[in-house]
């Protein structure tokens, strides 16, 4: 199942005044606003269904025809844009939440993400960052962090929500945003023991989990990323002068080589992936079981089933997705089985499919039935 995406594209342009936008998500780097990364990154991800933008009524006009399900004006206050949004969307499902002012954010941190979401039972999840994990990457990001007994973290710029959550909980929202940059005074809502272990560095994420949790009525779960970018927002001047340098290095960026042990490892002196100039070529696939490095002998179908499933493990490693793909080579030792490739091309591409040639050989290495390239767009 797909989750739909709510992104709250307002934001105050103070101290960005010299920008010239009509609100904080739509300053522009690289000749695209931010609210134009965060979503590409969404588009990017296989696992996000409608996205839905709540903007203000300044930037009524901005054009995100086509690229959104809908462009709502948004209201007073975040909250009440959360809820109009969620009533949009007329869904009991967690919707993930998303701030526009994170134009560092990937489809493959969204996917951790999610994935990891899955991996716990509750019905608000939030991210959170190590500080070692931002300074790993981007030494001079400048983050307000907590300091809890695993270690020093900030918080992320998105959630994974269910509505019924906010809808009951909206006053006490409204209050935790407004102290969301001022962990003590945050903290000061809470029980005096809570407040004494934060001081100290003693509170457990556990402890964390289950305060918001008797807070809100609903289980919270935290899920601790290790994508950076998920914590890289933008909200003085010197956080939008990092982010145009980084992003600036990625668009000029020459080769680089990907790896992922999340697919089949190279059986030769070749990558699994090279992502140049906005573009990802991704070497010839076979059927290989990745954990095993087995090959797979089943049908046709199966086999072109594993092989993009591989595909796009290797995709997601290179910032990029199955939908972002422009070109496939398909080679094959008997062109008998076209119609069962044909079922799986239909599974995989329901829109707007890629170019495609489709070749009948008479050897694939490892003496293999089927071998697939492709060519795909980089989210960056």
């Amino acid at each position: 199942m797909q989750t739909d995406a709510l992104i709250l594209a307002g934001g105050t342009l103070k101290g960005f005044e010299s920008e010239k936008a009509l609100t904080k998500a739509l300053i522009k780097i690289n000749g695209k606003s931010m609210v134009e990364y965060v979503v590409d990154a969404l588009k990017g991800s296989t696992r996000i269904g409608r996205i839905v933008v709540v903007i203000p009524a300044q930037a009524k006009d901005f054009f995100l025809s086509g690229k959104v399900d809908k462009v709502l004006i948004g209201g007073s206050s975040v909250i009440e844009n959360v809820q109009q949004g969620f009533e949009y969307l007329n869904s009991s499902n967690p919707v993930l939440v998303i701030t526009s002012d994170i134009p560092l954010l990937t489809s493959r941190a969204i996917d951790d993400f999610l994935i990891s979401c899955e991996k716990k039972d509750a019905e608000i999840y939030y991210p959170i960052v190590s500080k070692n994990t931002i300074h790993s990457v981007l030494p001079k990001a400048e983050r307000t962090y907590i300091s809890l007994k695993e270690g020093i973290f900030t918080g992320g710029n998105l959630g994974l929500v269910a509505p019924r959550v906010v809808e009951e909980n909206a006053e006490l929202m409204k209050t935790v945003f407004s102290l969301r940059k001022s962990p003590l005074k945050l903290f000061r809502i809470l029980s005096f023991t809570f407040v004494l272990k934060f001081i100290f560095h003693l509170l457990t994420l556990g402890e964390l989990e289950q305060k918001c949790s008797e807070l809100l009525g609903a289980k919270a779960a935290v899920v601790i990323s290790s994508f950076p970018e998920i914590g890289i927002d933008v909200d003085k001047p010197s956080d939008l002068k990092l982010v145009m340098d980084v992003l600036k290095g990625l668009s000029s960026e020459k080769r680089v080589t990907i790896i992922t042990e999340e697919a089949p490892l190279p059986v030769g002196p070749y990558s699994q992936a090279i992502r140049a100039k906005g573009m990802v070529f991704v070497s010839g696939q076979i059927p290989i079981i990745p954990e095993s490095g087995e090959i797979f002998k089943g049908s046709i179908k199966n086999q072109a089933e594993l092989i993009f499933n591989n595909i796009e493990k290797i995709l997601i490693a290179s910032d990029s997705s199955l939908s972002n793909i422009v070109k496939i080579s398909v080679f094959m030792r008997n062109l008998d089985d076209f119609g069962e490739l044909n079922s799986v091309f239909k599974e995989v591409f329901k829109i707007s499919p890629p170019a495609r040639e489709t070749v009948q050989v008479s050897r694939l290495p490892l003496d293999v039935d089927i071998e697939i390239s492709v060519v795909a767009l980089s989210n960056h």
